[in-house]
């Protein structure tokens, strides 16, 4: 299973290496492939816990449940694991060393997936239950930043939607986007003012870098 494992992780290493090469990226191209890259996670805790579950109602829990934590942290994940890209790629120019991209961002979405899943199912697996101290406050907030209004409540959490508006220009930011935004006069959800502190806390920590 660990063999398996790491053979999965290697083959989405080098898928993020294709995309790092394409002359232009589309959308449709990285919609499939993060879902695919978060379910290969999920899927990967899943298997740890299938062969000990011998009863058809404990497995299909186990499914269900691990279906909840991908709805609920596929955001919140897919966020961390471009800001951890962007903190590779500072690294790599900074030992003046070639950049990659997608290799190191798909398998954090990977990673952070499987870690999600498996340490829910080990702590009732384990009957371990004060690691809800941990857990549960961090689902809570990952629900949170998922679902700030009545359009974010779909069973999935991306939905591939065909843009052909031209995209803006990108600029450089000469302040906290989200910091501002908090500080204004105008009122948030509780939802809201998470997605908006969480983003404002993890903006200051980007490095400066092409990406």
């Amino acid at each position: 299973m660990v063999q398996y494992g790491f053979r999965c992780l290697a083959a989405v290493f080098f898928i993020g290496l294709g995309i790092d090469l394409f002359a232009e990226i589309n959308q449709t191209t990285l919609f499939i492939f993060f879902y695919l890259t978060s379910l290969l996670g999920v899927l990967l805790a899943v298997l740890r816990f299938w062969p000990d579950l011998e009863k058809p109602g404990l497995r299909l829990l186990l499914v269900l449940g691990a279906l909840i934590v991908w709805r609920v942290a596929y955001f919140p994940i897919l966020v961390f694991a471009g800001w951890i890209a962007t903190l590779n790629e500072w690294l790599l120019i900074e030992l003046s060393l070639p950049t990659i991209i997608y290799p190191v961002f798909l398998l954090a979405v990977a990673l952070m997936h499987w870690a999600a899943v498996y340490s829910g199912a080990m702590m009732i697996y384990s009957k371990k239950y004060y690691w809800g101290g941990a857990l549960v406050p961090a689902f809570i907030v990952a629900a949170l930043v998922s679902f700030t209004n009545k359009a974010d409540l779909t069973p999935l959490p991306d939905y591939f939607v065909n843009i052909e508006e031209v995209v803006p220009a990108a600029q450089t930011a000469t302040q906290n986007p989200y910091s501002t935004a908090l500080s204004s006069n105008k009122e948030y959800n509780l939802a809201e003012t998470t997605l908006l502190f969480a983003s404002s806390s993890m903006y200051q920590f980007i490095p400066d870098t092409p990406w």
